[in-house]
């Protein structure tokens, strides 16, 4: 999956994309044994979002690739500059920074300490 899902709940609810995501999923639920929907929830929203009425398509907004640095949790080869200036990191990959051989630790620690604070 793309990892980062942004919503404005008023479009949404305008469009109702909540009740055409039900429709799909009552569609789910009666196709057998579920292999059209095989991809699981992602292959759902997406049909919802580019299959909406009133143009919802139109309305959609990708955004740039350096707002979401993904594979954290695998990849090695990355630049400081692209880890340090990238939007949202998100560990993908076996190699999450909680874990004593995660990667990155040294970017998730701050925020860590930050929860830390928040829940003390």
């Amino acid at each position: 999956n793309a990892g980062v899902f942004v919503v404005d709940l008023e479009r949404w609810a305008r469009h109702h994309v909540l009740e055409h995501i039900e429709d799909l999923v009552r569609k789910k639920d009666a196709c057998n044994e579920g292999e059209f929907f095989a991809g699981g929830s992602q292959l759902l929203l997406l049909m919802a979002l580019y299959t909406a009425k009133d143009g919802l398509a139109q309305e959609i907004a990708e955004f740039k690739s350096c707002w979401n640095l993904a594979g954290l949790g695998y990849r090695t080869k990355f630049g400081n500059c692209t880890l340090e200036h990238s939007n949202i990191l998100h560990w993908s990959g076996a190699a999450k920074p909680w874990l004593p051989d995660g990667l990155y630790r040294h970017m998730w620690q701050p925020h860590r300490e930050h929860y830390d604070e928040l829940i003390a």
